[in-house]
């Protein structure tokens, strides 16, 4: 069994990810302080590569997004989705009395202990980890693009939970139409959130 799911960074990295491989960025500086990445896995999203990819440009460089497709046994949770979940098992109750820094520190020591939870980070937060280096055989598509204010104001979103049981069906939605179009469309995930924000209104 595998899974499509997409990577953003910076076209700086294309050739030698086209030639090695999308590598987990071992000793290289996180690109988040508050909370770092793991060393030893590469994250990937349904719904946040456009993002990513923004956050992980420098001036002057454009982004991109690779389609992968990746085996479900290599797959981790990702520890952000873990940590902003109430746990209701008795062995990770102990979880619910720390804060969040606790908690997000917790599941990226310990995720690869419990490979299931992959499905339940990706269906909680869109998010996921692939455990050692995805190869170049498993890139399906990469699109480059320029970093201009429409991508970067039409992907910005709130990565927790709530936001994603809300709105990930857009940011899906918008992501995937970005690939499969070359660009073309899905530039403003906002088209595919109108209708869900809609919704949300009349659920409350």
């Amino acid at each position: 069994m595998t899974k499509i799911l997409y990577h953003g960074t910076s076209e700086a990295n294309l050739d030698q990810i086209l030639r090695v491989g999308l590598k987990p960025r071992g000793k290289k500086k996180s690109l988040w302080t508050e909370h770092p990445s793991a060393p030893n896995r590469v994250y990937l999203t349904d719904a946040y590569a456009i993002y990513f990819a923004n956050c992980a440009v420098k001036i002057g460089e454009r982004a991109v997004i690779l389609k992968v497709e990746v085996p479900e046994f290599k797959l981790v949770a990702d520890e952000d989705a873990l940590a902003q979940t109430k746990i209701v098992d008795e062995d990770f109750k102990f979880l619910n009395d720390l804060d969040i820094k606790e908690r997000t520190k917790f599941w990226k020591k310990n995720a690869p202990k419990y490979p299931h939870l992959a499905e339940f980070s990706l269906r909680a937060l869109g998010n996921a980890a692939h455990m050692g280096v995805i190869k170049p055989s498993q890139i399906v598509k990469f699109v480059t693009y320029d970093v201009t204010p429409e991508m970067i104001f039409g992907h910005d979103p709130t990565i927790s939970v709530l936001n994603y049981k809300l709105l990930g069906e857009g940011y899906r939605t918008a992501l995937a139409k970005f690939v499969d179009t070359d660009g073309k469309e899905g530039r403003n995930s906002r088209e595919s959130l109108d209708a869900l924000w809609q919704k949300a209104r009349q659920d409350v």
